[in-house]
């Protein structure tokens, strides 16, 4: 007779039940091991329909020992049977083998492990349990095809219900609640455990002790609705701490049932792989932060220093990916975010015609100093647009041997054509200081203007108003052209000390304004200071990634809980932190994968 000794059973990576065949040994109770319905290698099947190469946590190893030569052992029932992670019928009961649930048990012990020897065979009953996540409708949620998501509503609010009725439905889709079918169980209420990992599989949420009731007279168990949320404000809703659990995208929450050193498992992701595509697929954006200096060997505009600059700059990127998660949205790793401490840019930008965009009269000449040279007279042409201008002065500094870079501003709201900019380098790339040439003004041409662009942080940066909010004010543009990159994909972030007008805190310039300084933030300390109050970063993001100048209580009601919302400021559940899901739709189509240029990419 063949009867199992020792029986120890987990559902991690690393689970085992050990067996020691031994003659005249009493036999364990049933065993149990969860159903392996999850996808966690992501390839779009669920982990028990693999037919090949199956890996998983909830796999179980066979540790055997005291088999005897030629015993075999078989699966039956809801079970299979791996060996080098593939299913076979039967194997050698001393080979490396593991075990897998395929089928939940519809009554205790009804799958078993056999383990056969000439005409002698024992079967070891197994029970197989099946742990499910369902939706907002009870319906069962596939790991194959969806992913968990983080909750748009308020989080206190009445979207979240806080009865556990068996068939209690939510209206905010984003709910959950977990399923347990187990043929075994013999008490009225189960108790699990919800534990979010992250990449690197480390624990960074738990939630603990979430009771399951039984469904009538049946197997299966229900717990209440759960709601994921990501920053630690809401994890603090009053009153409904047992139904919160803080992820992060692509995070893992796993359902932990049982022995807390030997549970059963089931995991699901928060977001899908960038690659799967889909509205739950998870995109993300490349942030550039340039912090500046009040003068080149000044101190930095915030923190106390550069390694406390750098820290509030990167906690910028963590606030960002916090409330961008509601739409599968990130900005990756704040620790792997570029971020540049530098001094405010030289005065190397001209313009001419800002603002008003006339033509030249063809009256003048133009003088500008470059460094330690002068450019010029360069004659005016009657007619001619400030882009021509620019472009005629460009061939002057060529000849001279410097680099010119001409960019045209859109026309303001009175402006005649669009202003033009003129950013001069040295041979190095370096940026060349320009002034007024001793010999004379910048133009002496009777209606088209020149000037050249200054950054004075003394007085903050002079803000756009709604005549110039497409091309910004001179400053601006010369803050933003000398420092920002040319990388239409990635979104620059600049921080200031302040702004000219001290109630405007953050700026964004957007893709519709056609202009080459799209994709670019500017915000002061005040928007670091009330980072978790007025979420002033991840508001002008969203001007950029919905491609939207306007706010929706410019368009409609003043709704204070919108993300989006022009003046709402206040660090409580209830402030200005949600997206909608037609803006989270709006942000992706935008600037994820189909737009252009391409902001948001599939993310790991």
């Amino acid at each position: 007779m063949v009867s199992m000794l020792s029986v120890a059973s987990a559902a991690r990576a690393d689970a085992a039940i050990s067996i020691d065949l031994k003659t005249g040994a009493s036999v364990p109770a049933v065993l149990r091991v969860a159903l392996d319905a999850d996808d966690d290698d992501e390839n779009g099947t669920r982990d028990a329909d693999e037919q090949t190469k199956v890996a998983g946590d909830e796999l179980v190893a066979l540790r055997i020992t005291g088999a005897k030569p030629g015993m075999q052992v078989r699966a039956e029932g809801g079970l299979r049977l791996l060996l080098a992670g593939t299913p076979v019928a039967h194997a050698p009961a001393n080979a490396t083998l593991q075990l897998q649930g395929v089928r939940v048990s519809k009554s205790e012990g009804d799958a078993a492990l056999v383990f056969e020897q000439g005409e002698q065979a024992h079967r070891f009953p197994v029970t197989v349990v099946g742990l499910s996540w369902l939706d907002a409708s009870n319906a069962i949620l596939d790991a194959s095809n969806t992913a968990l998501g983080i909750s748009r509503h308020i989080t206190h609010d009445g979207s979240l219900p806080r009865e556990i009725g068996e068939n209690t439905r939510s209206e905010d889709p984003e709910n959950v609640r977990i399923e347990v079918e187990d043929a075994s169980a013999q008490a009225r209420v189960l108790y699990v455990n919800l534990v979010a990992r992250d990449v690197h599989g480390l624990v960074t949420d738990v939630l603990r002790h979430l009771p399951l009731s039984r469904v009538g007279n049946s197997h299966r168990f229900r717990s209440g609705f759960v709601r994921l949320v990501a920053d630690n404000t809401d994890k603090s809703a009053p009153e409904i701490g047992g139904q919160l659990l803080k992820v992060r995208l692509r995070d893992r929450v796993g359902i932990r049932l049982g022995d807390a050193r030997a549970p059963l498992t089931q995991d699901a992701f928060v977001g899908k792989s960038g690659n799967a595509g889909g509205d739950r697929s998870v995109l993300r954006g490349k942030l550039r932060v340039t912090v500046l200096r009040m003068a080149p060997d000044g101190a930095t505009v915030l923190g106390e220093d550069v390694e406390q600059a750098e820290q509030l700059s990167r906690e910028q990127v963590v606030i960002a990916n916090e409330i961008w998660a509601q739409c599968f949205i990130d900005f990756g790793r704040p620790e792997e975010t570029e971020v540049r401490i530098v001094a405010p840019p030289p005065p190397a930008l001209l313009s001419i015609a800002d603002i008003d965009g006339l033509p030249a009269a063809g009256d003048g000449k133009i003088r500008v100093r470059a460094g330690e040279r002068s450019i010029g007279p360069v004659p005016t042409i009657r007619g001619n647009t400030p882009e021509q201008t620019a472009q005629s002065l460009a061939r002057a500094f060529r000849s001279a041997g410097f680099s010119a870079e001409v960019s045209l501003n859109p026309r303001t709201e009175r402006g005649a054509y669009g202003s033009a900019d003129l950013i001069v380098r040295d041979r190095r790339g370096a940026l060349v200081a320009l002034s007024v040439d001793s010999q004379g003004p910048l133009t002496t041409d009777s209606r088209q203007r020149m000037e050249v662009g200054h950054v004075d942080l003394r007085d903050g940066i002079q803000e756009f108003d709604n005549d110039v909010s497409a091309a910004g004010t001179l400053e601006e543009r010369t803050l933003m052209k000398l420092l920002s990159d040319d990388d239409p994909t990635s979104i620059d972030v600049i921080l200031i000390n302040h702004f000219v007008n001290p109630d405007r805190q953050g700026e964004a310039f957007i893709e519709s304004d056609v202009s080459n300084m799209a994709n670019t933030l500017i915000f002061d300390r005040n928007a670091v200071r009330y980072q978790r109050q007025a979420w002033v970063q991840a508001h002008e993001l969203g001007h950029v990634l919905m491609d939207e100048p306007f706010h929706p209580d410019n368009l409609g009601p003043d709704r204070s809980y919108l993300l989006m919302d022009s003046d709402a400021r206040q660090g409580r559940v209830t402030g200005p932190k949600r997206l909608s899901d037609v803006e989270c739709k709006r942000a992706r189509r935008r600037s994820g994968p189909g737009a252009q240029p391409v902001v948001l990419v599939p993310a790991p």
